[in-house]
């Protein structure tokens, strides 16, 4: 009884480390509460994904002073981390001023495709209040784009004993960034997969864009972009 007491306290302290980093508090707590422990070493999981851009920020971070820099990132990401967690999502990991999010994992979320949707109309809505702020204060506003798709992924820690990360591996990553870089081309803010669209189409307006050829894929793929300022009223109270 007492081995198998602390190899409870472990498990749950390794979990605790694995997770605290990367989900809200309450997501925290709900994960050390589950009778079956979340598998670290990877599991197989529809999850929806979600990668964000800030438009033209190298260049223009080019004309800036470093600790300039820091300090938007570092208030723009407080914002938007702040959001994904109202919704649900986990941060998966920051790539310079972009991040990799998903929803569904490692909680279940049936709900988590309008859950991202609503995450992203929520950040755009967020960051054009920042920008305001930020012009007022005589600096440059800030533009984003995001891409969301919903597929299978392999979730679990992913590195060495030195170093482990939390992360999504599989095709639906891999779609999800292609989409993420149609919204830079295309200029619109919010690009989603078709199978995000069968999902919110009944409570989110969302606009059908022509049929795209993704990189690495031999056929076109169906895309539907997302107004944030059209759907509004659908973000939650912080």
């Amino acid at each position: 009884a007492f081995n198998s007491m602390v190899s409870g306290l472990e498990e749950r302290e390794r979990l605790k480390l694995g997770f605290s980093r990367y989900v809200s508090q309450y997501a925290l707590e709900k994960i050390l509460k589950m009778e079956n422990p979340i598998h670290l070493e990877g599991e197989r999981k529809k999850v929806t994904v979600m990668f964000t851009d800030i438009r033209g920020f190298t260049r223009m971070s080019e004309n800036m002073q470093p600790e300039e820099v820091l300090k938007i990132l570092n208030e723009y990401f407080s914002v938007m981390i702040e959001i994904i967690f109202l919704y649900g999502g986990t941060l998966d990991k920051f790539m310079g001023d972009g991040m990799m999010l998903e929803f569904g994992a490692p909680l279940e979320d049936q709900f988590q495709e309008l859950n991202a949707v609503k995450a992203a109309i929520h950040m755009h809505i967020e960051l054009e209040n920042l920008s305001t702020k930020w012009e007022n204060e005589g600096k440059k506003r800030l533009e984003m784009g995001i891409g969301i798709h919903t597929g299978l992924a392999v979730m679990g820690s992913i590195g060495s004993d030195l170093r482990m990360e939390y992360t999504a591996i599989g095709d639906a990553v891999n779609v999800t960034s292609r989409l993420e870089g149609i919204s830079k081309t295309t200029c619109v803010p919010i690009i989603i997969s078709e199978t995000v669209y069968l999902k919110v189409k009944n409570s989110v307006r969302c606009k059908s864009c022509n049929k795209v050829k993704l990189h690495g894929r031999t056929e076109e793929v169906k895309i539907f972009s997302v107004d944030p300022f059209d759907n509004k009223s659908l973000i939650n109270k912080k």
